[in-house]
């Protein structure tokens, strides 16, 4: 049932068109470079497979917000050298300093079949990020 948290068809099956979807608005946007498409491909499979993909929809959001602060004003702060990419884009670093933390929160969580209490402490590792 896609409601039931880890390793199931419904959630793997969910999770699986939401990394369709990063990777198909990740190329057109240029969210992210092809090292940070890896990145985030693991991250996330990682993330809704073993957690569910509502704690995916939460990372995601997280990136859909950054990129937008990144574009906002983009070429202003690309004049003064406040970009870490020409275009915006995030690397493969980028994704794993602000992933890497939720990532673990998951695996601690899945393994201690903890999923009720990682959802929060999944959330703060998100919120801290931000």
């Amino acid at each position: 049932m896609i409601w039931d948290p880890g390793l199931n068809q419904g959630n793997l099956v969910v999770v699986g068109g939401l990394i369709a979807v990063l990777l198909l608005l990740s190329t057109r946007a240029k969210v992210l470079d092809q090292s940070g498409m890896v990145a985030a491909v693991v991250l996330a499979a990682l993330v809704g497979g073993l957690g569910h993909w509502t704690w995916l929809l939460l990372l995601l959001s997280f990136l859909a917000s950054s990129h937008l602060a990144t574009k906002h004003r983009f070429e202003e702060k690309a004049a003064k050298g406040m970009c870490e990419s020409s275009d915006g884009s995030r690397r493969w670093t980028n994704v794993v300093a602000n992933g890497g933390m939720p990532g673990l929160v998951v695996l601690v969580a899945f393994f201690l079949d903890a999923h009720g209490t990682g959802l929060w402490v999944f959330a703060a590792a998100v919120a801290v990020a931000t």
